[in-house]
């Protein structure tokens, strides 16, 4: 059987387009791009959506509470070997009232509650890639003057990484930051171009090699 590997996300795991918002295809996003790099003996599911919150009901898009969908998404997916995951971006617009602590407390929530669930072989521990989110750029402010994002969003975005860590370390699950290796387009200030889905597939394709094998 195929290693079924599940990316669960938001826009920038769905694929979305700066400026334009329409998506990319399967030869640049970076969840469709592990299928190539990865071969064969594996599956990928790619579980993203524009403007998914971690646990926030957001009246401007009533689908997109995280936690809400994820259990349902992932018994649909099982049996899974690894999850992939990556949110807490949207948690940052003004009208929710997160920080970087509680957006990374409620990450750890949200994977604690997984790994309860009847969703791996044998009834194995969940292995959990969680990936930190390039922070969102003040180039946000020059997208669109109704945009829901402030300064001080953007300040908790950056601060959310050494958050995570240590959300990864009592997770006892592997982490990586992406604003190690990939910026923010500067078009919109919170969506990926090209280049960075290329490196991301790369990078999260050699992490999951060590841990799964």
């Amino acid at each position: 059987m195929k290693k079924r590997i599940v990316c669960y996300g938001d826009s920038n795991t769905w694929g979305w387009i700066p400026m334009s918002g329409e998506r990319y295809d399967e030869t640049i996003r970076w969840p469709a791009r592990l299928r190539e790099i990865l071969g064969d003996d594996y599956e990928i599911e790619e579980e993203g959506l524009p403007g998914r919150t971690t646990m926030f009901e957001d009246p401007i898009c009533p689908h997109c509470d995280g936690y809400a969908y994820m259990p349902g998404c992932l018994l649909t997916n099982a049996p899974i070997d690894l999850l992939v995951f990556m949110l807490g971006t949207n948690d940052f617009q003004m009208h929710f009232s997160s920080s970087p602590e509680v957006t990374a407390r409620t990450i750890r929530f949200m994977l604690e509650s997984v790994r309860n669930m009847p969703i791996t072989r044998d009834g194995a521990k969940l292995p959990i890639l969680l990936l930190c989110p390039a922070s969102i750029s003040e180039h946000r402010f020059g997208y669109q003057p109704s945009d829901l994002v402030s300064q001080k969003n953007i300040d908790d975005s950056k601060a959310l990484a050494a958050n995570l860590a240590e959300m990864a370390q009592l997770l006892e699950c592997e982490y990586l930051d992406l604003n190690e290796h990939v910026k923010v387009s500067e078009r919109d200030g919170i969506h990926f171009e090209p280049d960075a889905h290329v490196k991301i597939s790369a990078i999260v394709a050699e992490r999951i090699k060590k841990i799964i094998g």
